[in-house]
């Protein structure tokens, strides 16, 4: 008897294809995971050996289909709906569908708009600042299609799909035009989203251009009633993003469990933020996002925090009686550390100035960022199930990026930032948790004079650093934060 790979068992064909082509994506992703952009396959090459042994043709299309990519535009539904419709076999394999819509419209051989005239149009930046825009360079992309066209296509021609991603696109230096909604006969209300029940988890890049108000969040959730994970990334600040987010923090999904949250936008430098949201409404959002925290499986927040989320977090894992969160793992990537101010405004009314600091060369940050792991360190009296927790500051313009600051709690094992007030911290609300080792982390060089000159470089992250270690970086022309 003939020996091949056609007599091997359909579990080892489909590893050797997996291995020779490319891993078929997961059919689910884990707790928390993001969603990986899609990796093109050898379509070619599968196709062909699609046709030459039919049984494997179900494993290849299964591979092809799984992860599909749709333009969001009237053309590119129309062709998505005509192929489908005339391979209505090839849906079934489709389980993560991701959608894009055109930013930029097309430019004629001389460099202005197809079909549009040149002019000069005011338009606000994602800061709030008044700028001119030269549509000639800058043609917004024209017959994108809208969101409830892209809910009926999947809800119609994708049956399978779990995974949902809406990629709204990026501009940079002038506002980009919002996804549509459809409205009634009369142009006044929105129609609302058809209901996608499978939907588990859905995806939205470059929501700027997803949703800006509320009510544009309260028609997504109420169509994707099974919706357990969110992961939502925000890339610049604007009001009506922050707000959006606040009211999603205050009124949170009960079925969420997964959140991956990104506010790049409100993580500048800047020392007053949000200067152009009146300061009465500027409520902050980590204690709301610490209290809606409680609830989830898993946590990945980017941006600017500050220990007002784990307070809000241990506070009301103490009041409540519905029982022990489920919260397994809290990823944390620091872009800012807040600072609370009271101070009085021309009536003599209080009100909270919120400051922000980056960098290891700032004392406030440093000393904000150490408050940060402490506060995290004492919410999990709460959390017994957390095993995984890490807090980390990722600055990529740093003198020293392999020594920023960072703290990771893993299966009782830490490494990161210490101290004796961490350590004390640790062995009281995780006793059985201890430091992998003890070392400075960043090592000062002197002169002869005994004058620093210079720290000694490091080829890899340190497992522990010493946090007093970060004074030796500060600058001291800085406030005191005891100034403040």
């Amino acid at each position: 008897m003939p020996v091949g790979i056609e007599t091997l068992p359909l579990e080892l064909q489909e590893a050797i294809l997996d291995f020779i082509f490319n891993r078929k994506p997961p059919v689910r992703l884990a707790d928390g995971e993001t969603p990986k952009p899609r990796i093109p396959q050898l379509r070619d090459p599968l196709a062909i050996l699609a046709q030459a042994r039919p049984q494997w043709r179900a494993i290849i299309q299964s591979r092809l289909y799984s992860h599909i990519r749709i333009k969001a535009s009237a053309t590119g539904l129309r062709e998505c709906k005509q192929w489908f419709t005339d391979h209505p076999y090839l849906a079934e394999h489709v389980k993560h569908i991701e959608f894009w819509l055109p930013v930029w419209g097309p430019l004629n051989a001389d460099g202005n708009p197809v079909g549009r005239p040149q002019r000069l149009t005011a338009a606000l930046t994602p800061d709030g600042r008044l700028t001119f825009i030269d549509e000639t360079k800058y043609p917004n992309a024209q017959g994108n299609a809208s969101l409830n066209e892209i809910f009926h296509v999947v809800k119609r021609f994708f049956p399978s799909a779990i995974t949902m991603t809406i990629d709204g696109g990026e501009k940079h230096r002038i506002q980009p035009a919002e996804i549509r909604f459809d409205l009634d006969s009369d142009g006044t209300v929105l129609l609302p989203l058809t209901k996608l029940d499978k939907i588990g988890t859905l995806v939205m890049r470059g929501a700027w251009n997803l949703v800006r108000r509320w009510e544009t969040w309260r028609e997504i959730e109420a169509a994707l009633p099974n919706m357990t994970g969110l992961h939502c990334l925000y890339s610049h600040a604007h009001n009506g993003n922050y707000m959006t987010t606040l009211y999603l923090a205050a009124d949170f999904p009960e079925k969420l469990e997964h959140l991956n949250l990104t506010l790049e936008g409100y993580s500048d430098r800047r020392d007053n933020i949000h200067n152009n949201i009146p300061k009465p409404i500027l409520l902050p959002i980590c204690q709301s996002l610490g209290v809606a925290t409680y609830q989830l499986k898993t946590l990945t927040l980017t941006g600017r925090v500050c220990t007002d989320f784990f307070n809000a977090l241990l506070c009301h894992g103490r009041r409540v009686s519905a029982g022990i969160s489920p919260l397994r793992t809290i990823d944390i990537t620091v872009k800012g550390c807040c600072f609370h101010q009271v101070a009085q405004d021309e009536h003599g009314n209080d009100r909270v100035v919120t400051y922000q600091s980056a960098g290891i060369n700032s004392r406030l940050f440093n000393r904000s960022f150490h408050s940060l792991v402490c506060e995290g360190l004492t919410a999990l009296q709460v959390l017994p199930n957390v095993n995984h927790l890490r807090i980390r500051f990722i600055d990529m313009d740093s003198q020293l990026p392999l020594q920023n600051p960072y703290f990771e709690l893993k299966d009782d094992r830490c490494t990161g930032l210490w101290s004796v007030p961490i350590l004390q911290l640790l062995e009281i609300c995780r006793p059985r948790a201890s430091f992998v080792e003890l070392s400075d982390g960043i090592e000062p060089v002197y002169d002869e004079d005994g004058v620093l000159v210079d720290v000694w470089p490091v080829r890899f992250r340190p497992l522990s650093i010493r946090a007093r270690q970060y004074s030796i970086l500060e600058n001291p022309n800085e406030l005191n934060p005891d100034q403040f």
